[in-house]
């Protein structure tokens, strides 16, 4: 997964694996989250969004199953 950076108030970058649909948040605050099955085109949603911070709270955060440690 290469890393995206990202203009966000909340969000510093992002990597995506579109083989299997993982995604990878890394926060201002330094807190990392990976979620699972996030189709590409919510990838490129939150990429192209006026603020992808929230992007990721509306539509990612409760909407896809979040992988741990």
């Amino acid at each position: 997964m290469q890393e995206i950076a990202i203009k966000s108030k909340i969000i510093t970058a992002l990597a995506y694996d579109d083989s299997c649909g993982k995604l990878q948040i890394i926060f201002k605050n330094c807190e990392m989250r990976l979620f699972k099955a996030v189709p590409p085109h919510v990838v490129a949603e939150l990429i192209s969004a006026p603020s992808p911070g929230q992007y990721y709270i509306d539509h990612i955060r409760k909407s896809f199953a979040r992988l741990t440690g």
